[in-house]
């Protein structure tokens, strides 16, 4: 039914896959596992996490530079 390349490819595929998802899971705090404990394809949990977390990097990353031009401002400085 399959060509043997095929699945000697999925089964490649599938190693590291298993690989990721291990290093995913194992590097993330209980909170975090909530919104992925139910996935099970590395790109998937990859994608619900940056979906979760992308905008409050994305705000956290605009305060900071509003601070740093802030203080560049007020202290004539340069940071």
């Amino acid at each position: 039914m399959f060509a043997p390349r095929l699945i000697e490819v999925y089964i490649v595929w599938r190693k590291v896959d298993h690989y990721f998802h291990g290093w995913i899971i194992g590097t993330h705090s209980k909170e975090t596992l909530n919104l992925v404990v139910s996935l099970n394809i590395a790109y998937v949990i990859w994608d619900a996490l940056k979906n979760a977390y992308a905008k409050n990097l994305q705000e956290h990353e605009f305060t900071l530079k509003q601070q740093v031009t802030y203080f560049h401002e007020v202290d004539n400085k340069t940071i």
